[in-house]
């Protein structure tokens, strides 16, 4: 298990020497630093000695906003948890300050009755979310597909997406004969065409017996849908990033966020995939190749527009497993419109959600593959599915894209 280097940076004396001695107990972490203000902290981080910051918003002598901006522009490696006093103050920073899975803030806990007791819940809270995002980066490190994005990259085969969206879709040759079961993504892969015929043999498949990975078996489908939690944000980068260009379908996301960052996500996203990312917004049209992202604090579903095209349509309804956007109203909407033309992809993530608008999609005749426990950051939502006997394939992350462009293909040759 790697232990982590810690600074810890706030100016109120109790504070600083009580989280550091509970963030010290855990085995996983190590305090290499305790500051009382942001000229010590970039001291500290020239000497190159820390993995991650915790950063208290309120410190006197220094503006933490600015201590932020210079952290993420001369260490950007640095993981930096900002802690703010209220919801309110933590809307206030901006968003380019804020990456998800990188630099992220709480709010601090304001239900304690004791200064003990407010000790012990944050450094409970910072330790779980800092640890999720030190995980998430060294699972995603360790499993990462090779794939270089540029803009020419996504401009190049402009003329073939042209050409899928009017019907015309070709399958390379070599792949006529037979679509393997996972395939893996060359370095300079940049189309459907090309990656369907660079496939690799096949690793063994974890599809239940009764439903044998065969073409025949599958429906051709018509629309991908992935949800995603804790840890969610960098398992979607490598998702997206194995995914080419001109891949055929639309894509439609739920990653549990506050409103504050699914934009800056999402636009992270677009700049490091060749495929197109965007936030949702109501009445956005469906589109190959396009991935839309719920945006943090609204509902996404599918709905029959203008000249009858699908697009999204967004609702503040009730939250579902404690959430909003939620994967089963997604999923629920998803199966509605697509039935048996249906993908989902449940990644990474904490508690059920999913669950039940799988079930949804199976009744529908839809199809569910989900992120395996080893390579999760936390095995809640894609644990769930598979413990109810829903999942079709429990896959690490490494191999789900290349299952996806499996289940893609089928009917497409």
């Amino acid at each position: 298990m790697p232990q982590y280097r810690v600074i810890v940076v706030d100016d109120e004396i109790l504070v600083r020497q009580g989280l550091s001695a509970r963030l010290s107990d855990s085995p996983d972490m190590k305090i290499v630093g305790v500051c009382s203000n942001g000229s010590t902290l970039l001291d500290r981080l020239a000497a190159g000695t820390a993995d991650a910051v915790v950063l208290d918003l309120e410190i006197h002598c220094s503006d933490a906003q600015m201590v932020l901006k210079k952290i993420r522009a001369s260490y950007p490696d640095i993981f930096v948890l900002s802690i703010a006093p209220s919801e309110a103050s933590s809307r206030r920073i901006p968003a380019s300050l804020l990456t998800p899975g990188r630099s992220e803030a709480i709010v601090r806990p304001s239900q304690a009755t004791t200064a003990e007791a407010f000790l012990d819940e944050l450094a409970i809270q910072v330790r779980k979310r800092l640890l999720e995002m030190l995980r998430a980066s060294d699972r995603a490190k360790s499993n990462s597909v090779a794939f270089e994005i540029t803009p020419e990259s996504k401009s190049s085969t402009s003329s073939s997406i042209s050409n899928q969206r009017s019907g015309v879709f070709a399958i390379a040759p070599e792949a006529r004969s037979g679509v393997r079961s996972s395939l893996s993504i060359p370095k300079d892969a940049g189309t459907f065409d090309s990656i369907l015929s660079s496939a690799s043999d096949p690793p063994s498949m974890r599809i239940p017996a009764a439903e044998p990975a065969t073409n025949r078996s599958l429906k051709r489908v018509e629309i991908l849908a992935i949800a995603s939690s804790t840890g969610g944000p960098q398992a979607l980068t490598e998702l997206l990033a194995a995914l080419p260009v001109d891949f055929p379908l639309p894509i439609v996301i739920v990653q549990h966020m506050p409103a504050e960052f699914t934009k800056n996500l999402a636009d992270r996203l677009d700049a490091s995939c060749p495929l197109t990312v965007h936030e949702a917004a109501a009445g956005d049209v469906l589109q190959p190749g396009v991935a839309l992202i719920a945006p943090g604090d609204f509902h996404m579903t599918l709905q029959k527009g203008e000249h009858r095209r699908l697009c999204v349509a967004l609702n503040q309804g009730p939250v579902e497993n404690s959430c909003r956007p939620a994967a089963d109203v997604l999923f629920r909407s998803v199966a509605d419109v697509y039935g048996p033309a249906a993908l989902g992809v449940v990644l990474t993530g904490m508690g059920k959600d999913g669950l039940a608008g799988t079930k949804v999609m199976h009744e529908a005749g839809g199809r569910v593959i989900v992120q395996d426990e080893a390579s999760s950051v936390v095995w809640g939502m894609p644990g769930e599915i598979a413990r109810a006997g829903l999942a079709d394939a429990v896959l690490p992350l490494r191999e789900l894209p290349g299952e996806i462009l499996r289940r893609v293909s089928v009917g497409r040759i």
